[in-house]
This record gives structure tokens, C-alpha cells and sequence, in this order.
């Protein structure tokens, strides 16, 4: 969904955080510019972003009940990292090109190669 945020309720209001890619699992209007039970969160990590992308937003996106699995991609490197609820949240790292990510939020498996591809990567 583009220009849609995830608004998150937390003990002092309502939160909006803008993610790069996510999947909601509910109907929603076509005008609608908030999503509240997004299935699968991904954040394209650069610089500028990268630090609220693996703190802030990652400890507030899993507060949602929905979420099952958090991915970050790093730009400027061959490396992916998926968090996943069934798991604890415990980290998973890939970065051989053959590798392949099995998404069971979404019932997709991506191949790290096609996340790259057409994308060079400094030596």
C-alpha cells in the first residue's frame, strides 16, 4: 500500500509510522490512508532510517496483533533480516543470493537474489 500509514494504539494515543511495504489482512476503502492489522511490515534500510526502522518502529509495529513478520533489507548490501512473531521475534539473517525467504504471513516465499536484482551493490 502506498502512502498508507500504520496507526498503532499505544497507552499515551494513537501512533502513525509510514512502512516502506506492508500487507494488511482486512478489506479496506480505496481512499483510506491508515492501516491498523497489517500482516507483514518491510523497511528498506538506509542511513537516515535505519535506526528508528529497527527500534522505534519495529518495538511499536509489534504491539499490533496482526503483525506476523517484520523484514528489514538492507540497501547497500546482500542482507535481509525477518523477525517473526511464532518465533519470539527472534532475528533471522540471509544473504547468500540463493537463499530463499519463506513468508508464511502472506503464503509468498522471495528468493534474495530477485530482492537484488538489477540493484549493484558495492564491492
Amino acid at each position: 500500500m502506498e502512502n498508507v500509514k500504520t496507526r498503532i494504539q499505544t497507552n499515551q494515543g494513537c501512533r502513525f509510522y509510514s512502512p516502506d511495504i506492508q500487507v494488511g489482512c482486512r478489506e479496506q476503502a480505496a481512499d483510506s490512508q491508515e492501516e491498523r492489522a497489517p500482516k507483514l511490515v518491510i523497511e528498506v534500510l538506509c542511513n537516515s532510517t535505519e535506526r528508528r526502522d529497527r527500534a522505534d518502529k519495529f518495538f511499536a509495529d509489534r504491539r499490533l496483533e496482526s503483525l506476523e513478520e517484520y523484514m528489514l533489507v538492507a540497501q547497500d548490501t546482500r542482507r535481509v533480516e525477518v523477525l517473526r512473531r511464532a518465533r519470539g521475534w527472534e532475528w533471522e539473517l540471509y544473504t547468500a543470493p540463493d537463499a530463499r525467504i519463506r513468508l508464511d504471513s502472506v503464503g509468498a516465499e522471495l528468493a534474495v537474489e530477485m530482492i537484488y536484482k538489477d540493484i549493484v551493490l558495492p564491492d
